[in-house]
Formats: C-alpha cells, sequence, structure tokens
C-alpha cells in the first residue's frame, strides 16, 4: 500500500482519480524531462570519447611512424657500416 498526500483526498480517505492521473501527468513529464537530458548528456559524452580515440590515434600513429624511422635508421648505418667494411 502506498502512501499519499492528505492535501489531495476525499472525505472516504482515497486520493480522487482527477487529481492521481494529474500527478501521475506531472510524474511523466518529469520523467520525460530526465531521459531527455540523460540522452544529451550521453550524446555529448559520446562526442568527447570520440574526439579522444581520434586523438590517440593520431598519437600512436605519429610513434608508430617515429619507431618505424628509428629502425630504417638504424638498418641503414649497419647496412653502410656493413658496406664500408666489404671495402676495405
Amino acid at each position: 500500500m502506498t502512501l499519499r498526500s492528505r492535501r489531495n483526498t476525499t472525505r472516504s480517505g482515497h486520493a480522487s482519480d482527477a487529481s492521481e492521473a494529474e500527478n501521475q501527468k506531472h510524474m511523466d513529464e518529469y520523467d520525460m524531462l530526465d531521459i531527455i537530458a540523460a540522452i544529451h548528456a550521453l550524446g555529448e559524452a559520446q562526442k568527447e570519447i570520440a574526439a579522444s580515440v581520434k586523438e590517440l590515434k593520431n598519437s600512436i600513429l605519429k610513434l608508430l611512424r617515429k619507431s618505424q624511422l628509428l629502425l630504417l635508421a638504424r638498418v641503414l648505418r649497419k647496412h653502410h657500416y656493413l658496406s664500408l667494411k666489404k671495402t676495405s
């Protein structure tokens, strides 16, 4: 059994159907506003996550390129060193 407000009760002590329906309407509107606000917040969070993922992806690609260049430089130095050794 749910507790009800005394101001919306009839002489019999029960809440009137009209006021209960009105209260439910206000609760439905309140719930809908909460749902809309939550959906909006999730959309904003999704945009922020997408931007962060893009930044991370770009950072990883830059690091990979840098490590590939370093590896290539090592190989070229080693190759150059070996070719100098062969000619001497």
